[in-house]
């Protein structure tokens, strides 16, 4: 009889236990659960704050992208909007501030051309009198050996009729 007492309680006890065992097992199975959702909707936020960060980067490459094409066809007066001083505002700054400067220099370049232009201008007929100059002081060389090439035969002709006149009065 003790003992039948004895295993009746062992087996009240274990009855409890199961019990108590069901109720932590169904405890933690909502735990679990209630965790994996948790996991998944934190995952879910990662990913759409990874993508919304990469769609940033994305727009902002974009945008200099554009604008520096813009540029390598000639227009200086692009400029990039900077939004932020991260690296792409760094870097769009310094775009900006080297169109500047390059606009700068082709202005520069242009006001010195226009003033050669303006000498080259002036020079023409500067130049047009010198080649006047030139074929004119040619002819007139021409024209001297000429006369000095008739004077010389003249003076021969004389220096001969002198010689014969001196020897016809010996």
């Amino acid at each position: 009889e003790a003992m039948d007492q004895l295993v009746a309680t062992v087996q009240n006890r274990m009855t409890e236990i199961n019990g108590g065992i069901l109720a932590h097992s169904d405890a933690i199975d909502r735990f679990q659960i209630g965790l994996g959702v948790f996991i998944f909707l934190s995952t879910l936020l990662g990913l759409i704050l990874i993508i919304l960060f990469l769609r940033s980067i994305l727009l902002s490459i974009a945008s200099i992208e554009d604008s520096v094409e813009l540029m390598g066809r000639g227009e200086l007066t692009q400029r990039i909007s900077v939004h932020s001083d991260n690296t792409f505002g760094r870097i769009s700054s310094g775009l900006n501030t080297m169109a500047d400067q390059l606009a700068h220099v082709i202005h520069s370049v242009l006001l010195q051309s226009e003033s050669v232009m303006s000498v080259v201008d002036e020079m023409i007929p500067l130049r047009d009198s010198l080649r006047k100059d030139s074929q004119d002081s040619h002819t007139l060389a021409r024209n001297v050996v000429k006369e000095n090439d008739f004077l010389d035969q003249e003076t021969r002709i004389l220096n001969d009729n002198i010689g014969e006149a001196v020897a016809n009065i010996e």
